[in-house]
């Protein structure tokens, strides 16, 4: 999960159309979600807009395309029931809010993962009608980081409020950990270890290693001298920087973190023989590309 930048203020006027609007009145006079559907939340525009924001990634894994199915437009808090509270009829009256809508894998917002859950530390928000007794909309009303909906404490992650490096972190073979009780809250409600993630972001170090391990038996058949070993390891190591600096680019926080702690992601896994010349071409590289 990475930090994304949305301004709240700039809702997509689609989403605020009076069509739309005479929905939403529907869902809130119901008290469900049922009159609103995605064609109404999820048009090509506004998925075009978030998929901008998330770099076409999902806003909870950094997974692409590429690696799950298409990636959906989805609510942070649930929009037709909450798994905590079964007495409650889920966020209708959220279901267009700019600031509810990210952009998810189905993986990370179906039933095995997401799906429904949303729990608080606070008091949830039982119900709320945006519309005065004058029938104005009232948008400030609905945002995630405002009164009511932000006092309820969420322990999920919201990647426009929060900062994910605050609570969460890597090990070296690419788990992910809580640092905080939200941290460790949004890696079980989302599922943010699950094997294919896990498999995905492992792949990143090992191929990494698998070309270290070529380079130094390049090195000890007598193939490469040591410029040419620090040639080599440096465009490897560029590669990671190429990676972590693409904005499309999956799992990029842990390419990131590979590239901050060399010595507990890589340096413990080569050859101890080899492990000085790593060390020089890092140090070279970390000279000249990371500062």
């Amino acid at each position: 999960m990475k930090k994304a930048i949305k301004d709240f203020y700039a809702t997509p006027a689609i989403l605020l159309n009076k069509t739309r609007m005479g929905h939403l009145k529907t869902a809130v006079a119901n008290r469900n979600a049922d009159h609103i559907s995605s064609d109404h939340y999820g048009p090509a525009s506004v998925r075009n807009l978030l998929e901008d924001i998330y770099h076409e990634k999902c806003s909870y894994c950094e997974s692409t395309v590429k690696q799950v199915a298409t990636l959906q437009v989805e609510h942070y808090r649930p929009k037709n029931a909450v798994s905590e509270d079964a007495s409650h009829p889920g966020y209708y009256w959220l279901v267009l809010e700019w600031s509810n809508l990210l952009l998810g894998c189905p993986s990370c917002n179906g039933q095995g993962a997401k799906g429904n859950k949303f729990p608080i530390y606070g008091s949830r928000v039982m119900s709320l009608n945006p519309f005065d007794t004058a029938d104005n909309f009232i948008l400030q009303s609905l945002r995630a980081d405002q009164s009511p909906h932000f006092d309820e404490q969420a322990i999920l992650l919201h990647p426009e409020i929060d900062d994910p490096d605050d609570h969460l972190k890597f090990t070296k073979m690419g788990e992910i950990e809580g640092v905080t009780e939200r941290g460790r809250g949004t890696i079980e409600i989302c599922n943010l270890n699950r094997d294919t993630l896990f498999k995905s972001r492992q792949a990143i170090i090992n191929n990494f290693l698998k070309q270290c391990e070529i380079i130094s038996e390049g090195k000890d058949k007598g193939f490469l001298d040591d410029a040419g070993v620090e040639f080599f390891l440096n465009h490897q190591l560029n590669l990671l920087l190429q990676h972590r600096d693409d904005p499309k680019a999956p799992y990029t926080s842990f390419v990131n973190y590979i590239l901050n702690h060399p010595e507990t992601c890589i340096l413990p896994r080569i050859e101890p023989l080899f492990q000085p010349d790593f060390q020089r071409a890092f140090a070279k590289f970390k000279q000249e590309a990371l500062n």
